[in-house]
């Protein structure tokens, strides 16, 4: 939909309706951007930040779902993070996952339950949908949180085995040459 015909849909019919239409387009529509913020682009991950929150550091695990409403419940994640109600994050999207990390005044936050609600578009943007199971790795010594899809995990998973059958074979395989 382009700018004008958005603009001319939130303008209320005449003989009124209580600005329902408003209030659903402005549902609708996305947050201005801040200053700071280059207009229709989303964070993205340093891969290298990545690597090093994920590199020698003690990690915890979870399988979480994603609710209806884009919330993600890892309580003991969370604890393990030191992270609690109320802080703050910001979340940085990378090819298939989100790093969520803390930050002062960012737009996500941590309720009394220890639920995050993540931005819809975020978790499309990397293949989560509400009613998914979310692979969660928390990484405490670099305040980083990474939510995978759980196609990210199966991945992971095939190409440990398969690097370790790789492996077997070269070993076999050197070991007739000796």
């Amino acid at each position: 939909m382009d700018r004008r015909r958005l603009r001319l849909a939130s303008v209320p019919p005449a003989g009124g309706t209580d600005g329902v239409e408003e209030k659903i387009v402005r549902a609708l529509t996305y947050p201005k951007p801040r200053a700071e913020e280059r207009p229709g682009r989303m964070r993205r991950v340093n891969l290298g930040d990545l690597q090093t929150a994920l590199g020698e550091t003690d990690l915890k695990f979870a399988v979480v779902l994603v609710d209806d409403s884009g919330r993600i419940s890892g309580r003991p994640v969370f604890e393990h993070l030191l992270w609690s109600a109320g802080n703050t994050f910001t979340a940085w999207a990378g090819r298939g996952h989100l790093m969520l990390r803390p930050t002062e005044e960012g737009p996500l936050s941590l309720d009394g339950r220890g639920r995050m609600a993540l931005p819809p578009t975020l978790l499309r943007y990397c293949g989560i949908d509400s009613g998914d199971q979310a692979f969660l790795i928390a990484a405490p010594d670099h305040q980083a949180l990474i939510v995978h899809p759980l196609i990210n995990l199966a991945h992971m998973v095939r190409t440990f085995h398969t690097d370790l059958y790789d492996r077997e074979i070269q070993q076999r395989i050197s070991g007739l040459d000796h």
